[in-house]
């Protein structure tokens, strides 16, 4: 077991429950199953170490916050012409590598944003927004400072939605453990 700083990447296909209902089972996991293999391919592409899939999601880890930023931004567009969407978080810490798989809270932050992100965007923390250069970080919209539950503290929460996205995540009161989300610091 030893730990590193890495960005932590957690891709999600939305619309698949939705796909076995309508299409049945061969013709969805077939479907989901192409996309997986393009996120890995996709993930090794841009320098990432693809973790493991559970489902229809997948968990990668990346040196370079920017490569994760392109890795994610090129998966979100594998799912056009399909009935299916993806939607994805990111953090940038450290993490513990044991038993072929990363723990820790970082992974655990990311999945979390991973949840609250909406179909075609990504959402990452400040912590990875601040590996970005500034270029990259001008392509993402601040959305607000938010607590999670379990969290002690709040983070700054960043959205990526591509080009000409009308659409954002929003949070609500009842998202969260304190009542008064902050301005960007």
């Amino acid at each position: 077991m030893f730990g590193t700083e890495v960005a932590v990447l957690v891709a999600d296909i939305s619309g698949s429950t939705a796909l076995y209902e309508a299409e049945g089972n061969e013709v969805a996991f077939n479907l989901i199953s192409d996309c997986l293999d393009k996120m890995r391919a996709i993930t090794e592409v841009h320098n990432g170490v693809f973790i493991h899939s559970k489902g229809d999601d997948v968990l990668c880890t990346f040196e370079v916050a920017q490569d994760a930023f392109d890795a994610a931004a090129e998966m979100m567009l594998i799912t056009d012409g399909t009935p299916l969407s993806l939607h994805s978080g990111m953090d940038y810490g450290e993490v513990l590598w044991a038993r072929g798989d990363v723990f820790g809270d970082c992974v655990n932050t990311t999945a979390r944003l991973a949840g609250y992100a909406i179909s075609g965007e990504f959402l990452c923390s400040h912590a990875f927004h601040a590996q970005l250069n500034p270029e990259y970080q001008a392509k993402m919209r601040f959305l607000e400072k938010w607590r999670f539950k379990g969290k002690a503290e709040g983070d700054r929460i960043y959205a990526y939605a591509g080009e000409g996205a009308d659409h954002a995540t929003q949070f609500s009161a009842a998202d969260q453990s304190w009542n008064e989300p902050q301005e960007e610091a």
